[in-house]
């Protein structure tokens, strides 16, 4: 299977997501940015708990496994995975695109035209 990355170019895409999932926080990184998450006792109870088995701080264990969950969803929806024959064939259709129809044409001079009075 070949693997395909398709980022948008959305404005809040501010960086390309890794393909691998980080396996651990960066020690020396700056954090400047708050997140307050509540939740019941028990879950809280529980999360102390992994934490501790873990040997990290609560907010290290909580954070480090919320950032590999959204790099898995992030990849699962940004991505898609072909088989070989039908990677060459999508491959070969990027670099011999079909002619633009007359309907494309119009969208595109609309879009063109929304982008200049913006």
């Amino acid at each position: 299977m070949m693997l395909l990355a398709l980022y948008s170019h959305r404005t809040h895409n501010f960086a390309q997501i890794p393909a691998e999932p980080t396996r651990a926080m960066p020690q020396a990184s700056t954090k400047e940015r708050r997140l307050n998450i509540r939740c019941d006792e028990q879950t809280r109870a529980l999360l102390d708990r992994a934490a501790g088995h873990a040997r990290v701080t609560l907010s290290e264990f909580v954070l480090s496994r919320a950032v590999q969950a959204a790099e898995q969803v992030v990849r699962e929806r940004e991505s898609i995975s072909l088989p070989e024959a039908d990677f060459t064939a999508f491959l070969t259709a990027l670099d011999a695109p079909a002619e633009p129809s007359p309907a494309l044409l119009r969208a595109a001079r609309r879009h063109a035209a929304d982008v200049e009075s913006a």
